[in-house]
């Protein structure tokens, strides 16, 4: 392993820190996808950077975000720009799960959830992926509806008085679960807390209860510095969040039919549902909020007040999750591992679109070659190593890798094939080898590999070929696995 001192380097939107001297990059490109590779050192720590939200437009920006809802009682994501839905959580043996609320860094989410007696609330932190379940509240009354704050290190959430189960105080909670703070005391009802974008504010409702009159109210983190910001009368109160800028707290109150829209706590309402509301958040970027209308999720445009649906038949208390300037591939709990040898990356435009990590017994011995045709429509690189101990790829970085080879002592691969759809950036397909994996095709015709090979694997994550194969091949404009034996 190479030693030394930690250095730091940047390879385009790629921030690292390493110990050792990389090997000159690799690039390869074709169509609009461009791979880089870079290798053959000890990378204990790999950023991914995004373009700031200011250098995108609009709708750029939101495509890179996720929506997440609850339905049946379970986490579910809705991609943005892929419009993709999918369960993130289970109920295993737990009960339900309801209010998720996104870390500022996008790589982690609280969620209320129902203790095993299926009575009690409790607040639990989950990987952005689902795995990595962490209980941060055990008490005798429920605690519901969690914010994390905008720098991920605290929790906002309103727990029952165990004498008046309809009183309930806010508390505060760091994201391991340590430091539990009460930040209201009254006897009032106080509920629904949610964060500043900068992290400065905690906003909140609160219920005079000799009156019955709601008061939209502001307080720093440790609970000092309360101010009044409005009164919205007896109406019942729904969802509270702050836009994106922070100028406006957008909210939902009941006008005795239904819940409507609010763009400020002084003016009138913005957007009037179809059906009843459950719950509104504002997109990252833009003026924009996401509601539940029904079990429809729907986009308000929070000045002239037109929406448009997103989502049928979804779920309720959806929380638009942030625009991510900058994800952890690698080390301080990156879902690629702890250190690399080297990686590849594929670049889209501004985007990055998918990353790929490897690592050998000797991290000298690794090195990337282009493969495949001249004028080709996709990248094929050709990974080596005295033995590659450990392979893995991400196409989506809101889901869990796909692992080739793990971190594995015994392994018998020696190198692998890497093929890139240049149209997407992703990965399209893996192939693992012992021995060989020479080319045998002609310019314009189908990649065909001949080798022995220990697995085939697809976009997917799927092996195709888990007894392996002795010739692979490949489709020569995107890279997918076109056969094997």
């Amino acid at each position: 392993m190479p030693g030394g001192s930690v250095s730091h380097a940047d390879y385009g939107p790629i921030s690292v820190e390493m110990k050792g001297q990389a090997a000159q990059p690799v690039v390869a490109g074709a169509g609009s996808a461009t791979v880089t590779s870079v290798f053959a050192a000890s990378f204990t720590d790999i950023k991914v950077r995004m373009p700031p939200a200011s250098a995108l437009t609009v709708e750029e920006a939101l495509a890179e975000t996720t929506i997440a809802y609850n339905k049946g009682g379970v986490v579910y994501y809705f991609e943005y720009g892929t419009g993709r839905t999918y369960p993130v959580t289970n109920l295993q043996s737990f009960g339900n799960q309801s209010y998720p609320s996104f870390s500022g860094m996008g790589d982690k989410f609280v969620v209320t959830e129902q203790d095993g007696d299926n009575i009690r609330w409790q607040i639990f932190r989950y990987n952005v992926d689902g795995s990595g379940r962490t209980r941060l509240t055990n008490h005798a009354q429920s605690s519901n509806i969690p914010s994390y704050s905008p720098d991920g290190t605290r929790i906002v959430f309103e727990r029952a008085n165990a004498d008046s189960p309809y009183t309930r105080q806010i508390y505060r909670v760091n994201a391991d679960g340590t430091g539990l703070l009460q930040l209201t005391d009254n006897a009032d009802d106080n509920t629904r807390a949610t964060w500043s974008p900068d992290g400065t504010k905690v906003a909140w409702y609160r219920r005079v209860n000799n009156t019955g009159d709601y008061y939209v109210h502001t307080m720093n983190p440790n609970g000092t510095g309360k101010v009044s910001v409005g009164l919205l009368s007896t109406s019942l109160p729904g969802g509270l969040d702050y836009t994106v800028a922070g100028t406006h707290l957008i909210h939902t109150w009941w006008n005795g039919t239904k819940h409507l829209v609010y763009r400020s706590i002084s003016g009138g309402p913005v957007y009037t549902p179809e059906n009843s509301l459950g719950g509104v958040s504002a997109s990252p970027a833009g003026n924009y909020a996401v509601v539940s209308d029904g079990d429809t999720l729907k986009m308000v445009d929070l000045v002239d007040g037109s929406s448009r649906v997103l989502l049928y038949n979804a779920g309720t208390n959806p929380a638009w999750g942030p625009y991510v300037t900058t994800r952890r591939m690698v080390g301080g709990g990156g879902p690629l591992g702890a250190a690399a040898g080297g990686f590849s990356f594929a670049q889209l435009g501004k985007k990055v679109s998918s990353f790929v990590t490897y690592d050998a017994v000797t991290r000298s011995t690794l090195r990337v070659t282009p493969e495949g045709q001249t004028g080709s429509a996709n990248v094929v690189l050709k990974l080596e190593g005295d033995t590659i101990n450990s392979l893995r790829f991400l196409n989506d970085f809101r889901e869990t890798p796909t692992v080739i080879v793990s971190n594995s002592t015994s392994s018998h691969v020696k190198g692998a094939l890497i093929a890139f759809d240049s149209a997407t950036g992703d990965v399209a397909s893996v192939v693992t080898y012992v021995t060989g994996a020479a080319v045998r095709s002609r310019a314009g015709e189908p990649y065909t590999f001949e080798g022995r090979f220990e697995g085939v694997w697809d976009q997917e994550g799927k092996n195709l070929a888990p007894s392996g194969a002795t010739i692979v091949t490949l489709d020569p404009q995107n890279g997918k696995v076109l056969s094997f034996r």
